[in-house]
Formats: C-alpha cells, sequence, structure tokens
C-alpha cells in the first residue's frame, strides 16, 4: 500500500484513519496568533582599563628602548606624542645631533598638534 501526500499537506488529513483510530480533529479556522518574543536585559561586562598604569608602562618601555640605542650606538630616539596619537621614532646623526629621518614626518607631527589644538577651540567655543 502507497500513500501520496501533496505539498504542503498535513499527513493526518492525508490518509484514512485506520481501524482502531480515531479521526484527527478539524483544524480550527482561527489562525494562530505568533508567540511575542522574549527580551533578555544581558548584562554588559565590567572592562576597566587603568591609562594611567599604562600610560607608565609605555613610558618606561620608550625609555628602555631609547637607552638601549643610546648604548649600542644607535641614532634612534623614540617618543610617544599625546597629539599623535602614538609613538615617533627619530634618526640622528650622533656626531652633529642633525635628525634625518623621522617617522612619522615632521608635518604630520605639526599638523597633528594643529589639530589637537583647534579641536580645544572647537570644544570651548559658544554657540
Amino acid at each position: 500500500m502507497s500513500i501520496e501526500i501533496s505539498a504542503g499537506a498535513h499527513p493526518a488529513a492525508a490518509s484514512p484513519p485506520l481501524a482502531g483510530q480515531r479521526a484527527a480533529p478539524a483544524a480550527s479556522t482561527k489562525a494562530a496568533e505568533p508567540a511575542s518574543p522574549k527580551v533578555i536585559n544581558i548584562p554588559r561586562p565590567q572592562i576597566r582599563v587603568d591609562t594611567e598604569q599604562k600610560q607608565q608602562e609605555v613610558q618606561a618601555a620608550v625609555s628602555n628602548l631609547n637607552e638601549r640605542m643610546r648604548d649600542g650606538g644607535r641614532g634612534l630616539n623614540f617618543a610617544v606624542d599625546k597629539a599623535v596619537g602614538g609613538p615617533v621614532v627619530t634618526v640622528t646623526n650622533q656626531d652633529t645631533g642633525e635628525i634625518i629621518r623621522q617617522i612619522p614626518n615632521a608635518t604630520a607631527v605639526k599638523m597633528a598638534h594643529s589639530l589637537d589644538e583647534l579641536k580645544g577651540h572647537l570644544l570651548n567655543a559658544k554657540t
């Protein structure tokens, strides 16, 4: 015996009840209401960063690098500039003290300082 079920039809509706079984109740004409979604509040993780301690660690690392470069006879100097938002590396001539190369270059550092100063004026301006 083979039973064919058309697409979308419920199996109980496609086959007649077997001997000793009751027929399935007719589907109600009322559409089922969708269940309302549950809203679960997930607490945000508490992430704390001690920025002062991190700045001290970066400054200690920069000092360590500068000391090693000085002891190695290299003309490298490392510094952290807040306006630039990161490190500034300069390569200097040990004999003359002339800056041979700077990363980021002097123009970019000057622009960063100008923007930092301008930002302060914009925030302090009254409307």
